[in-house]
């Protein structure tokens, strides 16, 4: 993972969590009266962490790009990725197959911080790392959301029934999710908007759908994530 992390926001969330920071960026154009809250948190830590403040040029350079609203951090650690079996007993989990693009990842990780999924599982292969695109993408929650990543989903998924995890996969020919009764530990599937593969589909237990009514036959991935936990998320918590 990039050593940066870019804008208010993932900044923000950053600074709550416990990652190490290096240095904190800061364009000395800032609109402090916008950015209030973020430079009031800062002050608090300000002995724990330095604070430079730059032109927008260097800051845009180091940033690596012009959208960065006047902040970047450096942090000292990378974020570990964890492994599959510290999340045998817990309550949600999902899967992604293959996601490949940045901000569809980062906007999943998101929803999946919002809708209490215990852990995002990521392949190895032929899937989107954690970038620093990712980390804005995600406002930050990918600090609180820990990123698991597997050599195999089809092992995992053999692996997952062993503990006790019902495997459900998104497919359009699923039931409508809002029939789905998630009981139990719940491991929720997603792939791109090709799909997830045959083989994942024969060895799901449950398919399920977001019925639509419009002119074309696919949802983003990250909108479709977040319908989906949503869906998991109520029928979980019986709101």
């Amino acid at each position: 993972m990039e050593n940066i992390v870019i804008g208010f926001n993932p900044v923000i969330a950053l600074l709550q969590s416990n990652i190490k920071i290096e240095e904190v960026l800061i364009s000395i154009n800032i609109d402090k009266s916008k950015n209030r809250s973020l430079l009031d948190i800062l002050d608090k830590k300000s002995k724990n962490i330095k604070v430079s403040y730059l032109k927008k040029e260097e800051l845009d350079k180091i940033a690596g790009t012009n959208n960065n609203q006047g902040i970047v951090a450096k942090i000292k650690t990378q974020i570990n990725y964890r492994e599959i079996n510290e999340f045998k007993e817990s309550n949600t989990l999902l899967i992604l197959d293959h996601i490949q693009d940045p901000q569809n990842l980062g906007a999943i990780i998101r929803s999946a911080n919002l809708f209490k999924v215990d852990a995002v599982v990521i392949p190895e292969k032929r899937a989107c790392p954690i970038t620093s695109t990712v980390i804005k993408a995600s406002s930050g929650a990918i600090f609180f959301t820990p990123i698991v990543k597997i050599n195999s989903i089809l092992s995992t998924i053999k692996n997952l029934k062993e503990w006790g995890f019902w495997i459900y996969t998104a497919d359009m020919s699923g039931e409508d999710v809002r029939k789905i009764n998630f009981d139990g530990k719940t491991a929720l599937i997603i792939g791109s908007e090709d799909g997830v593969s045959q083989k994942v589909i024969e060895n799901s237990d449950f398919l399920v759908k977001i019925p639509t009514a419009g002119n074309i036959d696919s949802l983003n991935a990250s909108v479709a994530s977040g319908i989906l936990l949503y869906n998991v998320f109520i029928n979980k918590n019986h709101f």
